[in-house]
């Protein structure tokens, strides 16, 4: 089962740009499938949840990514040991696709499209609504839905002079008259005067390139940032939410400490961060683990369309984490020192 799950995780990574908000979300029901998988403890369950997975992989190569995701959905349900009414199910089909995951707050209108990622059984139900939030961003809005899809205009909240640069999530909410039937969130990032600070970013980007040493963890998570923040700007969809905000100030932060020659990751920088590396390139990150410090060898390995990047303990030479990224001159992946480095 984990062999097929984390065959559709690498193939979700390794395409194109084609129906991206489609594959984001399938990534979505394969996160809730996984969680509730873990927490599921009974054996009979897990054997009949894990009887339509196998089609999944021909599912997503022939880019039925709904059908997917039904098959996602309803294998959950069997680990939860319950079955939704059709009405129900129509609720749990939805999904939103915001038209742009960067906006500027207090300025104009910000819209979220709801529609189908498949078709569920019968006539839409009666009394079927959503409520969409991004809590002091926009207006909490409320919407009845006779019919699908439906775009949602949401009018934006904020001071536009105020500076304002972070990330925040975006609540969905899907009702049966007043009974919420399921909730999701969508990471989006707002922030002021973009223009200026994609403008900004280059510049940073031009710094790097005379204040970072080449090929470094540093200078290709700089470069990750920028394409990053550039393609969401533009209103793509990554296949995974993407806290631009903070990454935008962190990478101010990367070209600072190297316009001192410091490096920005070091033994004493804990947390989860992201990092980015060469896809045939090797680096050497120190971490903090138990008062102590570990080196961690990172290499980054082609599998055709993605990326596999092996992240070794040196002293004990035991994997400490595995990260499938995109195709692409660096691959990103998170690492959270003090729990992967022990």
């Amino acid at each position: 089962m984990r062999a097929i799950l984390s065959l559709v995780a690498v193939l979700l990574v390794a395409g194109s740009g084609f129906a991206q908000a489609e594959r984001y979300e399938l990534g979505q029901r394969l996160k809730a499938f996984e969680k509730q998988w873990d927490k599921t403890t009974d054996a009979k369950l897990k054997k009949k949840a894990a009887e339509g997975l196998p089609k999944l992989t021909g599912l997503f190569f022939t880019g039925q990514f709904g059908e997917a995701g039904r098959t996602l959905d309803e294998a959950r349900w069997i680990l939860e040991g319950k079955q939704p009414s059709d009405d129900e199910k129509w609720a749990h089909s939805l999904y939103a696709v915001p038209e742009t995951r960067f906006f500027e707050p207090g300025v104009g209108e910000w819209s979220v499209e709801i529609k189908p990622f498949y078709l569920a059984k019968g006539e839409l139900p009666k009394g079927l609504a959503v409520t969409i939030d991004v809590p002091g961003y926009v207006e909490r809005t409320s919407a009845t839905l006779d019919a699908l899809p439906v775009k949602l205009t949401l009018k934006k909240l904020g001071v536009p002079d105020l500076y304002i640069r972070g990330d925040a999530p975006v609540t969905v909410d899907v009702r049966i008259g007043e009974r919420s039937v399921t909730s999701k969130t969508i990471g989006v990032s707002v922030g002021t005067d973009f223009a200026k600070g994609f403008g900004a970013g280059k510049g940073l980007l031009a710094k790097a390139k005379k204040s970072l040493a080449a090929d470094s963890l540093e200078w290709n998570t700089a470069v990750d940032r920028i394409e990053a923040i550039t393609e969401l700007s533009k209103g793509a969809v990554r296949e995974t939410d993407i806290p631009a905000g903070k990454l935008f100030i962190e990478l101010g932060e990367i070209v600072g400490l190297g316009e001192k020659s410091k490096s920005y990751f070091t033994h004493d920088r804990g947390g989860e961060f992201r990092i980015s590396v060469k896809r045939t390139g090797e680096s050497t990150l120190m971490v903090a683990s138990q008062g102590r410090s570990v080196d961690l060898a990172i290499r980054a390995r082609s599998l055709g369309r993605s990326i596999q990047v092996e992240i070794t303990r040196q002293r004990t030479a035991q994997p400490a984490a595995l990260v499938h990224a995109p195709e692409g001159d660096a691959a990103s992946g998170s690492i959270l020192p003090d729990q992967k480095a022990k």
